[in-house]
């Protein structure tokens, strides 16, 4: 993994704001800024330190976080898709090692997107519970994914989709199922046109009969409540963006206000 120096993340937050209003304008996906971003090693910053990663925890992807919002916050917003489940692996490792693995050796080359793609159309948000209607049948190849997600950020420029679905089996359960990015059977929906933000590009997918690598996580439905410790660790630094984008304001203002 690169390492990471902190006291670097000015430049890169003066880096992603040179280019921040024309993708904005744009919409179009941010590869330079997301590569900058690799390039200073963040995007793997919370790789635990067992798996040969920087370790940091939760406070320095917060101070992360606040700069990268600071300088482009749909940059932000796409990074921290990737950094979450990274440092969630870290504090309550569940990935296989050897998917794990292939996935740092990616990361030490390219930036490695990864985004849980967890919203529906009649669902809205799980986060106050329900079951997803997109639905991962076995076939004799491994496991099959059919539906449709709203709101998956950086969905041009992803990876890895991890997919968070209930098994057709007799007894349901639901877990995220990992599948790559250009498998067959995924469409991406250009349906994010914001006011702000539209860098992100938050766009939606459907999956038909998409192949899976792997699932982690399986839990019947009954047991598959909120995640308390995902849940703590999200917060924090993801409210860090916006604290970052009203830092990056306050400073126009005082530009504004002196010149």
């Amino acid at each position: 993994m690169k390492p990471v120096d902190l006291t670097k993340l000015p430049s890169v937050t003066a880096e992603l704001a040179t280019h921040a209003a024309e993708y904005d304008r744009t919409g179009a996906f941010p590869h330079p800024s997301i590569r900058a971003v690799h390039e200073a090693g963040l995007l793997t910053a919370p790789v635990g330190a067992r798996f040969g990663g920087p370790g940091l925890g939760t406070a320095d992807l917060t101070r992360i976080l606040l700069a990268l919002g600071k300088g482009d916050p749909s940059v932000a917003l796409i990074a921290s898709m990737t950094q979450l489940p990274h440092l969630l692996q870290a504090l309550r490792p569940s990935w296989p090692t050897t998917l794990y693995r292939r996935i740092l050796t990616e990361s030490a080359t390219s930036p490695t997107l990864l985004n849980t793609l967890r919203v529906e159309p009649d669902l809205g948000s799980p986060s106050r519970g329900g079951r997803p209607a997109t639905t991962a049948r076995r076939t004799p190849k491994g496991w099959s994914l059919t539906g449709h997600k709203r709101f998956t950020t950086g969905a041009a420029g992803l990876t890895y989709l991890l997919v968070w679905a209930a098994t057709d089996e007799p007894e349901p359960r639901v877990g995220n199922f990992v599948v790559p990015a250009e498998a067959t059977g995924i469409e991406v929906i250009p349906a994010w046109n914001q006011l702000g933000l539209r860098a992100s590009g938050s766009h939606d997918v459907v999956l038909t009969e998409a192949p899976a690598i792997e699932a982690l996580d399986l839990l019947p439905i009954a047991q598959a409540t909120h995640d308390n410790l995902a849940g703590g660790v999200l917060q924090l630094p993801l409210a860090a963006i916006y604290v970052g984008v009203a830092r990056a304001a306050q400073d126009w203002f005082h530009r504004f206000a002196h010149q």
